[in-house]
């Protein structure tokens, strides 16, 4: 139970939810768009969990989405090249995720209390930017990168979500550093005694 369980639940509600509505409900449209929905919080989740596995969590997160998603639509309203866009965003998304983690290490603080206090300058930082405003105007060919209909039915971000998440797994199951993950997670003084560099992993 404790390894299926939620896997059975959702097949539960999956379940009812189509017998009691089956004609809107259990359609192809609906679970693409639960997939669609769920696969940006998906391969966010794929970066956290290995967070998670080091017993560290970062709550900041949600901000620095935001604050990418700010600084990348600026971007593309000024006219930058789309690939710049691209790599700036996931280059904003590692130094501040960097960031926490050398703060965390310098000032031997919880990365919890650190990513606390980074999410809301990053919050404000947004707010800060664009105040009530909305961003929108972006081109298709960018739209594409996430929006793309496959098959005329299922968006590209799912295909994105799949891609991560075996990518994760691989990293975890396969590799060195994977490994350290989880014995760093499992024992972080027994671990930094096997002579794994802890705080640079």
């Amino acid at each position: 139970w404790k390894k299926y369980g939620m896997f059975v639940l959702l097949i539960a509600l999956v379940a009812g939810f189509s017998l009691a509505s089956p004609s809107t409900f259990f359609t192809s449209v609906t679970f693409y768009n639960v997939l669609k929905q769920a696969s940006v919080i998906g391969v966010l989740s794929c970066g956290v969990t290995i967070l998670l596995i080091t017993g560290a969590t970062d709550i900041s997160i949600g901000a620095r989405v935001a604050c990418s998603t700010i600084i990348c639509g600026s971007m593309l309203n000024a006219g930058v090249p789309i690939p710049v866009v691209v790599i700036t965003g996931i280059a904003f998304g590692a130094i501040t995720g960097a960031f926490n983690a050398v703060l965390s290490e310098v000032l031997h603080t919880h990365v919890f209390v650190i990513s606390m206090a980074t999410m809301y300058v990053w919050t404000g930082v947004c707010y800060l930017s664009v105040g009530p405003a909305t961003l929108y105007g972006f081109p298709e060919a960018f739209k594409n990168i996430s929006q793309f209909l496959i098959f005329g039915q299922m968006p590209s971000i799912i295909l994105w979500f799949a891609l991560c998440a075996v990518v994760a797994g691989f990293i975890l199951e396969k590799t060195h550093f994977g490994r350290y993950i989880y014995a760093i997670g499992g024992n972080r003084e027994a671990a930094y005694l096997a002579g794994i560099n802890v705080v640079k992993m």
